[in-house]
């Protein structure tokens, strides 16, 4: 029976030596506040040293890594025109009116009063697709924006004119307008992997550095995410025998055992 327990002992550190290593998560922002135009390219250095040292590990640790870069595109609206729907009768009301012709004599009429309204939407236009680039090692992605159609609520009708008289009835026509904003606006995100080469160049050193660039139109940088693995060291070498001399002092405690048993005998 003691002999089962000291091998079972010897198996659960042989196990808890085979286990040393662990892959632990990071990640690391940086914030930007960058606008680029067409062109124009923002060279960016990420450093991971302090997390690295915050967890007992050299840069070599790092084994693999994504980097996140995000971006929004606002609209730049010019004026394209406007469409009408033309005026559309919207309300009527009738009256009684009396009307009086000389040698004649009066008599009451019915007259009828009408409104009329046209819908006006100014359009106003963005077609440019902002587009951000972004390489990292020999890596290049992009991210373009998406198209977006947008309505205004219709302001309070405005009176343009009023045609006819008291005894023929009035039609008044007037128009109501809104805005519509059409183009290309919003976020931009681009994930990439690290390659060998932007890999080889964060675990050389702790230092990633990418660029950034306007490949079309104009956007504005928000922030920088690397999100990384490292591999860490469960515990130094000499914290834990290795599985051959734990066998070792085994088969010396199981002889010393045998040893002891004859003795007695």
């Amino acid at each position: 029976m003691a002999l089962n327990k000291i091998f079972a002992g010897i198996a659960i550190l042989a196990c808890a030596a085979a286990a040393q290593a662990a892959p632990v998560s990071l990640s690391a922002t940086l914030a930007l506040s960058d606008r680029l135009h067409l062109g124009q390219n923002k060279a960016v250095q990420l450093n991971v040293n302090s997390l690295l040292a915050g967890l007992g590990v050299g840069s070599a640790a790092i084994t693999s890594g994504t980097l996140t870069v995000r971006g929004d595109s606002s609209g730049v609206f010019g004026y394209a025109g406007f469409n009408s729907s033309g005026y559309q009768q919207t309300g009527s009301s009738q009256r009684n009116v009396r009307v009086c012709f000389p040698f004649l004599g009066c008599s009451n009429r019915s007259v009828t009063d009408t409104v009329n309204t046209a819908d006006v939407t100014h359009n106003y236009l963005d077609a440019i697709a902002d587009t951000m680039r972004v390489r990292a090692g020999n890596s290049v992605a992009s991210d373009s924006a998406d198209w977006h159609d947008s309505y205004a609520d219709f302001g309070n009708p405005q009176q343009d004119m009023t045609l006819g008289t008291s005894l023929t009835g009035y039609n008044v026509y007037r128009h109501r307008s809104r805005d519509r904003n059409s183009g290309y606006s919003g976020e931009l995100s681009i994930s990439l992997a690290l390659d060998s080469l932007a890999l080889g160049d964060l675990s050389s050193d702790g230092l990633l550095g990418l660029n950034i660039w306007s490949s079309l139109g104009h956007f504005d940088l928000s922030s920088v995410r690397l999100d990384f693995t490292v591999e860490k060291s469960g515990g130094a070498a000499n914290e834990i025998p290795l599985p051959g001399s734990l066998l070792l002092a085994g088969l010396g405690l199981a002889a010393l055992g045998g040893a002891r048993r004859r003795s007695g005998a």
